[in-house]
């Protein structure tokens, strides 16, 4: 081996080591900033898509669920062993351990149900039905989404029913029910044009219609969705447009050039939806005229005992009927839509059972509804009689002041009589009454002839009427001038 290829190996062996490290750091910062949150809800949520983009993704923090602990721990979070508990099924479903997600799944619910933890309740319920929509299981996943949308309806959060949705079209696509997965996507689309905010769950449901689009055959639709897909921010962005592309390719006929995208996607870390990208690999094979290939690659799928999926071992045992009939092989190709038939029958009673579980799904909804209608209702109706009895105390309380006003005036016009007629009979009695004393001395002045000492007599007696007259006037002017109110 060269020198310099042997310096170069180094030189990628320390970019790597430096780069696993500083994601290692970067974690604990990211995980700590949100324990320090101290909203409940708020930070729950973002712990849940930490954890998602963590370990969903990728495997780079598989060996950190100790320290996750810890962490968790140390920050007293309700529910950690709940949360590790969620990343390790997240790990599981990355390395298509299905069924042991599953099982843990199932014992984090029971936990969470102990503890009456809500919104983890709500996630594991979601997680299980991604889980048994991937295995095949759609009636338990729709009950598992029956389930998930009753805890959303208890959180009272509407971004938990886009998510609901979202995972609804997803198993409706699974099941070639592509109006009804429309449905659904269009409920999403409806809230994330209403909170642009609301970017990941938006990109989720442009993917999903890119796919659905690719199985109806409409390229023009396809690459419309594949254009606005470009850009987003998802975690798995990179996985979603690689396939999409590939769907691109498949429609425009060019076999080959999907062959080679979906090794690029198989050759990714993690197995998550990865039958499904075996499988379209098989056709695209038998469509570009590697035969063989394609054999083998559908003969790995349907000897594959993980996968639980009827639809594509149904696609698989198909395909190998028609590659033995090409083959002039009938005695294999009988085998193989006798296995194709067998599984179409099985596939077509799980149709069944799924269109009365999915009645049930509507009727939750139009009973949620009306739930939510009647307590707008009542709501509606208490603002009303509150209005009512506000008006009603406002009707009293200016009648009550009217009234009081009323009484003031009549009080006041009563007074002002009484006064009226009290200063009237002064006038007419006391007033007068020195009045007339003045003027009858003065007259007896006038008109008799009188000595000093009676002269004194009359003009002390003059004195004192005149005084009494204007104590009486004094009395008469205080009573006039009123008091302010």
């Amino acid at each position: 081996m060269s020198k310099h290829l042997v310096f170069t190996l180094i030189l990628c062996c320390i970019f790597l080591t430096n780069r696993a490290v500083a994601d290692l750091r970067a974690f604990p910062d990211s995980l700590t900033s949100i324990l320090k949150l101290s909203d409940e809800r708020i930070k729950e949520k973002k712990l849940s898509e930490l954890l998602n983009n963590r370990f969903l993704v990728n495997s780079t923090f598989d060996g950190r669920l100790n320290d996750l602990r810890g962490s968790l721990k140390k920050y007293h979070q309700k529910g950690a062993d709940e949360f590790v508990a969620y990343a390790r099924i997240l790990i599981y479903r990355r390395n298509d351990q299905l069924d042991m997600a599953e099982k843990l799944l199932l014992k984090s619910i029971s936990i969470a149900q102990q503890h009456s933890n809500d919104y983890l309740l709500y996630k594991f319920h979601l997680t299980l039905a991604y889980v048994q929509t991937d295995n095949g299981d759609y009636i338990s996943a729709i009950h598992s989404y029956r389930l998930a949308r009753k805890q959303a309806d208890v959180l009272n959060d509407p971004r938990l029913q886009v998510s609901i949705d979202i995972g609804i079209a997803d198993l409706y696509m699974h099941l070639q029910l592509y109006d009804q997965a429309l449905t659904y996507l269009g409920q999403a689309q409806a809230y994330c044009n209403n909170h642009p905010e609301e970017s990941r769950p938006a990109s989720y449901v442009i993917s999903n219609k890119a796919e659905i689009y690719f199985k109806l055959g409409v390229k023009d639709s396809l690459d419309l969705y594949v254009n606005r897909f470009k850009g987003t921010a998802l975690p798995d962005a990179e996985r979603i447009t690689r396939r999409l592309s590939y769907f691109s390719l498949i429609l425009g006929g060019n076999f080959g050039g999907a062959v080679k995208v979906i090794k690029e996607q198989l050759a990714m870390p993690g197995n998550y939806y990865k039958n499904v990208d075996r499988w379209y690999l098989a056709d695209s094979y038998y469509r570009s005229g590697a035969v063989d290939s394609a054999e083998k690659v559908a003969q790995e799928l349907i000897s594959d005992h993980k996968i639980n999926s009827a639809q594509l071992k149904l696609q698989s045992y198909i395909l190998l009927a028609q590659i033995a009939q090409n083959k002039s092989d009938y005695h294999a190709a009988n085998k193989y839509n006798k296995l194709a038939l067998s599984e179409s029958e099985a596939y077509r009673n799980r149709m069944m059972r799924v269109a009365d579980l999915s009645s049930e799904i509507r009727l939750d909804q139009m009973d949620a509804s009306y739930r939510a209608k009647t307590t707008l209702y009542k709501k509606e109706k208490t603002i009303l009689i509150f209005a009512i009895i506000m008006a009603g105390l406002t009707v009293i309380v200016v009648g009550l002041f009217y009234n009081n006003v009323r009484q003031k005036h009549k009080y006041q016009k009563l007074l002002y009589h009484a006064e009226t007629r009290e200063l009237a009979f002064i006038n007419s009695h006391e007033a007068r009454k020195h009045l007339a004393n003045i003027i009858g001395l003065c007259a007896l002045l006038k008109d008799t002839e009188q000595n000093a000492e009676q002269h004194e007599i009359f003009y002390e007696h003059l004195y004192n009427s005149a005084l009494e007259l204007d104590q009486t006037l004094k009395n008469i002017a205080s009573k006039l001038v009123r008091k302010p109110d």
